[in-house]
């Protein structure tokens, strides 16, 4: 890239070329530009709900580089812009509903990190919406924490009766009455009721269950509350209190890794252990492969966010606040502007 004077960007263009791979070497300048929003975004809010002293915390260095990767990629990619600019209304009203529980700004991303806001969701699992919702997680929103009923009423292939979920916790496939074991497939027909793709409603639901880990007193005590919230949409928290004991969900999978004295504000850093997001294992993490991966990619998707929505929605409300950033880190990347964006083919990041 041809410099006028000194620019500060430390990649070149927007394209569609490969993802760097998560064991790629860490672009240090970049790394050092994003300490304040990581700072703001997420220590920050760590910091607060810990219950600790405010003084320095130790460093997960280890996190703060996934980040950074997540960052650059998300960066560089026309795909990304072009989803923001489909979503920007959606993205809006989480950020909003977000503000509106004092949750901390990152946790608007889940629904881009999960679905795509909806575009991606995994309808072969019987998940559904934004916030790719399982039956039974709607259910539990709904009749725990008062979410507007989601999901009732269903027909299941094979089956004349009409079914609605009773369990308040995703069962096994092998035991879920929505799972066809044969098949491999799900075999939830049309229900009388289904709001899971209702972006007012699901995201109602989505952040009842992002509060079960936020407002956790062993996630919190750790000094990483944001990083843990945000494995545990694809880990759960704790399903032990609806009946069922998973090792992986993040309550069991905390106190096994604070039962070996690790300091809780590196916990996330110290278990990304898979290389791939899509593992079956653990590879030696208390955290399954897809939570591993999950905090530092939704950080990243945000951080890009934060700058193409304040330099080019800047003007509407709720991304004003986040305005003075496009004088900080943002300055380090190519943001596009929003009729380039629209010039270019719609496609899935």
């Amino acid at each position: 890239m041809a410099c006028h004077g000194h620019d500060h960007r430390v990649f070149p263009v927007l394209d569609d070329s490969p993802r760097p791979g998560i064991e790629e070497p860490v672009n240090n300048e970049l790394a050092h530009a994003l300490r304040a929003p990581v700072e703001a975004f997420v220590v920050a809010p760590d910091r607060m709900v810990s219950g600790q002293p405010l003084g320095e915390p130790q460093k997960d260095t280890g996190f703060h580089a996934d980040v950074t990767r997540a960052f650059e990629a998300h960066a560089r990619r026309r795909t990304v812009y072009a989803a923001l600019e489909r979503h920007v209304d959606a993205w809006e009203h989480v950020l909003g509903a977000v503000r509106a529980q004092g949750l901390p700004d990152v946790l608007a991303a889940v629904p881009y990190e999960l679905t795509v806001y909806g575009e991606a969701a995994d309808a072969t699992s019987c998940r559904a919406g934004p916030w790719d919702l399982t039956p039974e997680e709607a259910h539990r929103a709904s009749t725990v924490h008062g979410a507007p009923t989601l999901l009732r009423d269903c027909r299941l292939d094979g089956s004349p009766a009409s079914w609605s979920p009773s369990e308040l916790a995703t069962p096994w496939l092998h035991q879920a009455a929505w799972w066809d074991t044969e098949a491999g497939s799900c075999r939830l027909g049309p229900c009388a009721i289904d709001r899971r793709g209702d972006l007012d409603v699901s995201t109602l639901a989505g952040l009842a269950l992002l509060r079960e880990a936020w407002d956790h007193p062993d996630l919190r005590a750790t000094g990483s509350a944001v990083q843990l919230t945000l494995a545990a949409r694809v880990a759960g928290t704790d399903d032990s209190r609806w009946g069922r004991q998973r090792s992986l969900n993040l309550v069991p999978a905390v106190r096994h890794d604070q039962s070996k004295g690790f300091p809780g504000t590196t916990i996330v850093g110290r278990n990304r252990l898979c290389a791939d997001p899509t593992s079956t294992t653990r590879c030696g993490s208390v955290f399954h492969a897809r939570a591993q991966h999950a905090p530092a990619a939704t950080v990243g998707v945000h951080l890009v966010a934060v700058c193409y929505y304040a330099q080019e929605h800047g003007d509407r409300p709720v991304f004003a606040a986040w305005r003075p950033w496009l004088g900080d880190y943002c300055r380090t990347i190519v943001v596009p502007h929003r009729n380039e964006v629209l010039a270019w083919s719609v496609g899935h990041p």
